[in-house]
């Protein structure tokens, strides 16, 4: 008989093995059988205009910044002043150990956490900030499933949907009942998971109400808008005029398949979601593959090669200022005046007791 619980642990001790080999096995077959075509994908990249890929960096860039923006309210209403720089500095090592690590976010919150306990945050309460931006992220999240249901108009799919929205709204209704009464119902508390009640203790503990993630929404908006405007211009960088409903539809299915395959980033899974969504709409297969290439580039290479330099500088700084704080033991020339002999030491020494 399959010993299934045994399955399980050799599956979570070798998961990140096991999925570079999945990824691995994955991109082989596709190489394999699409060889011809990925010549003419390599031919895109090569000739894509360099003036549409400068506006999705920059575009880019600045999804980064709005990240940072949005922890930056957030703790403000915690009650910590953190400076822009060092939230996108956090923000890019983050990313970078996210995408790397073969287990999830576990290490990066690891990062993430860390580095904020060095500028003086408690771990409460940096927890407690990743949770509330979590929550400002599922708004924008929600409308792009809304409107990717809207324009197939699937039946499956909107099913899907009505789950989703209505678990959320239940969520919500059990959030702000939390905010707005100093306590709940005990039947409540005890039926909501445990990380749900010490989520909202701690919200009550530092006066929140649902008015302080509008901000947050904002901004989270503002960067999902943002990753829909560096697909669009991907797509015009390949020679590719297409309407706004189409890198919106695909941008959703590209977050889906990511939160589908959670470890590297999707990487792979991601990647075959939104050519095969963008050969759907009508877009050939090699600007397709072109135009999602040259979107992950700049979405998730740019950013893991920028946190892997933030990570670099910032080990290099502090073995500098280890090296200084720890001055070299200076070596005094034995004299006659200064030599003492073994014995003499001994002899000098009073036994304790």
């Amino acid at each position: 008989m399959i010993n299934l619980r045994r399955i399980g642990r050799i599956v979570g001790r070798h998961q990140g093995l096991l999925g570079l080999m999945a990824v691995a096995i994955a991109t082989t077959a596709f190489i394999a059988g699409k060889h011809a075509t990925l010549l003419q994908m390599s031919a895109e990249v090569r000739s894509a205009n360099p003036e549409w890929m400068f506006g999705a960096v920059a575009a880019e860039f600045v999804g980064v910044w709005l990240v940072a923006t949005k922890y930056r309210c957030i703790f403000g209403r915690l009650g910590h002043r953190l400076s822009g720089f060092f939230l996108i500095r956090l923000q890019l090592e983050r990313a970078a150990i996210g995408t790397i690590s073969p287990i999830g976010s576990a290490p990066a919150y690891y990062v993430y956490v860390r580095g904020l306990q060095r500028r003086g945050v408690p771990m409460n309460d940096a927890l407690l900030a990743a949770s509330l931006s979590g929550i400002a992220g599922i708004v924008p999240f929600v409308v792009g499933i809304l409107f990717t249901a809207l324009h197939f108009s699937s039946p499956n799919l909107f099913a899907g949907l009505l789950a989703g929205i209505g678990l959320f709204g239940a969520f919500v209704v059990f959030g702000v009942s939390a905010f707005k009464h100093s306590t709940l119902p005990e039947q409540w508390f005890r039926r909501a998971p445990k990380r749900a009640r010490v989520f909202i203790e701690q919200a009550q503990g530092h006066g929140l109400n649902p008015r302080d993630l509008t901000l947050p929404i904002t901004f989270a908006l503002l960067g999902r808008l943002l990753g829909i405007v560096t697909l669009y211009l991907c797509l015009r960088a390949v020679g590719q005029e297409t309407s706004v409903v189409t890198p919106i539809v695909v941008s959703v299915i590209g977050s889906l398949a990511s939160r589908l395959m959670p470890i590297f980033r999707g990487l792979g899974v991601v990647e075959a979601a939104m050519a095969g969504s963008l050969v759907q709409v009508g877009i050939p297969a090699a600007p397709a593959l072109g135009a999602t290439l040259l979107y992950r580039l700049t979405s998730l290479w740019m950013p893991l090669i920028l946190g892997l330099l933030v990570q670099l500088i910032a080990a290099g700084m502090v073995r500098a200022s280890r090296t200084k704080t720890d001055p070299e033991p200076v070596a005094i020339p034995a004299t006659a005046a200064t030599r003492v002999t073994e014995r003499q030491w001994r002899n000098s020494v009073t036994p304790l007791g």
